[in-house]
């Protein structure tokens, strides 16, 4: 979900109504707080361009990198850079970084032959052909930019960026980089960087390299039956969540799934009702939702199903838990 932030709080500054943008793509609204949950590829862009077409964000890739920097991609990336002594060190963390917690993303560094510049590149996850291509490439560009910049300073602008694509970028890339020479390129986008900037140190009290923040990151889930649980949580509202869903993502079979379940004395059925019935609790005491909304909301076909899985796991129905939480909220109040 780390990857989502930054374009839902462009979005949100100009008014967007999220929580009707993030349903429009299917996207779980609840869990823009937790870094940790798995978004698919195909709905994270489905946002992307239904925030560009729908809302007329035109250059929004460009717009989110260049306002969050070296932050977009990964909240723990400020931390990787104190850490890194050199700018090529930095750039190398935030290689390893990208590529191992963006699907299908690939950024490397590459001496130019017979040149003393070095390229920083960086390969989408999505193909050319993707719609929304345009604007993952300029979001990668500009978070690369940012890395530099927190070390070259804020000022600094690229001899040379190469862009994937077949057009030229419009008028307010162009410019944004008045000097710098594009060129589209096949494949991967990149921006040039002088061999003898790779040895630069980290600028003092940079105005663009957020503080890391620990907490940012919501907990992730250490074993297998908590990340399926958290999952199920962050999903069921806008999405139902299945066993194969599951299995993808624990890289394992179905059959697999359900056998280390098995053996950890419990069942995928047995973790969603378990989740949902929580779910329901939290919507139940901290909204006015009413209970056949509620039941719309987890995804079961007829209110009294729901009502008849709650009173499994509760011992009582939806609309009896709902009253008792009103009986005690009385009595405290009368005391």
């Amino acid at each position: 979900m780390a990857i989502v932030r930054p374009f839902a709080e462009i979005a949100d500054s100009i008014g967007v109504p999220l929580q009707l943008a993030f349903r429009r793509v299917r996207l779980p609204y609840m869990a823009l707080d937790h870094a940790d949950v798995y978004v698919p590829s195909e709905r994270f862009l489905r946002f992307v361009m239904d925030l560009v077409l729908r809302e007329g964000i035109d250059n929004l890739g460009f717009l989110v990198g260049r306002r969050f920097g070296v932050s977009s991609l990964d909240p723990e990336m400020p931390f990787y850079l104190h850490r890194s002594p050199t700018l090529f060190e930095a750039m190398q963390a935030f290689a390893e970084l990208s590529n191992r917690t963006v699907t299908n993303c690939h950024v490397g560094i590459a001496a130019a032959p017979g040149a003393n510049v070095t390229r920083f590149y960086h390969s989408p996850s999505c193909k050319d052909s993707n719609p929304a291509s345009a604007q993952i490439t300029w979001f990668g560009l500009m978070a690369m930019l940012g890395l530099v910049r927190t070390f070259r300073g804020p000022g600094w602008t690229p001899a040379d960026i190469g862009v994937i694509g077949s057009a030229m970028p419009g008028e307010t890339i162009r410019q944004a980089f008045s000097p710098t020479t594009f060129h589209v390129s096949r494949g991967i986008s990149s921006i040039e960087i002088p061999n003898d900037f790779l040895s630069s140190s980290l600028l003092p009290r940079d105005p663009n390299l957020r503080e890391y923040q620990p907490d940012a990151v919501g907990p992730v889930a250490d074993d297998l039956v908590g990340s399926i649980r958290h999952l199920i949580g962050a999903y069921c509202e806008s999405d139902r969540f299945t066993m194969g869903d599951a299995a993808e993502l624990a890289g394992m079979s179905m059959r697999t799934l359900q056998r280390r379940l098995s053996e950890s004395g419990t069942s995928f059925s047995a973790i969603e009702n378990q989740s949902r019935h929580a779910v329901a609790c939290r919507l139940l005491r901290e909204t006015d939702a009413p209970i056949t909304e509620i039941s719309n909301r987890l995804g079961y076909a007829y209110p009294n199903h729901f009502s008849r899985a709650f009173r499994k796991l509760g011992g009582v129905s939806p609309r009896a838990f709902r009253a008792s939480l009103a009986a005690r909220g009385q009595s405290a109040k009368s005391h």
